[in-house]
């Protein structure tokens, strides 16, 4: 039985037959409302990330929603087009999208990690790195398919920060990255233990991770 089929399963066992319609409307529904929230954010990425400041500089408001309205159209189309091919993957739906989610993910947490550390930092560096992440990841699912992703994710996280820090010593932007300009709107003060939270978090994590891989409980 594939993951996937494990909570319908549960649902089916646990619920009386009666409140399956109105459980299916509620998950219909949760389903839409998060598709409809991506599909937004995804159109407002582009049309003020991409299309207005590389494609069309001098783009009106009026021609950003339009080019936000065909979008829409098209990304629908495509995902809607490519959601049944789905449940062809062995592995399920959780493990697919979270494969698909490394491409992006490991680069930001990187870039992130780089920005909050250090404020010799370099755009370029982030730039480079998100590159190299995307491609070097995307070969290593037709390389070395047999490799599970989250080892390839903790490979090319460290790549990722070596290449932005390596940017930020040979090449770091001309100046600092500086809080000025937002204190006078949002009180930023950093929390005096936040390094030490945020070294135990990552401790915590790794920890787990070592504690329910094939090393110790899932033998």
């Amino acid at each position: 039985m594939q993951m996937d089929m494990a909570y319908p399963v549960l649902v089916n066992e646990v619920l009386p037959g009666w409140t399956y319609g109105i459980f299916g409307a509620v998950v219909f529904g949760a389903i839409m409302s998060s598709f409809i929230g991506s599909l937004n954010a995804t159109i407002t990425l582009f049309s003020l990330d991409f299309y207005k400041p590389m494609i069309n500089k001098q783009a009106s408001n009026q021609q950003i929603a339009k080019m936000g309205r065909i979008l829409t159209i098209a990304v629908g189309v495509i995902v809607t087009g490519i959601a049944p091919l789905i449940s062809l993957f062995p592995q399920g739906l959780f493990a697919v999208i979270q494969e698909f989610n490394g491409l992006y993910s490991m680069p930001l947490l990187a870039i992130i990690l780089i920005g909050f550390y250090s404020k010799k930092t370099s755009a370029m560096g982030a730039k480079a790195a998100f590159i190299f992440h995307v491609v070097t990841y995307s070969l290593s699912k037709v390389l070395i398919p047999d490799v599970h992703y989250l080892y390839v994710w903790s490979v090319l996280f460290f790549l990722d920060m070596a290449i932005i820090y390596l940017f930020s010593i040979s090449r770091p932007d001309k100046l600092d990255f500086e809080f000025e300009k937002y204190a006078s709107k949002v009180e930023m003060t950093p929390w005096k233990y936040s390094k030490w939270v945020g070294f135990l978090i990552l401790l915590t994590v790794v920890v787990m991770y070592i504690v329910f891989s094939p090393l110790v409980l899932a033998k």
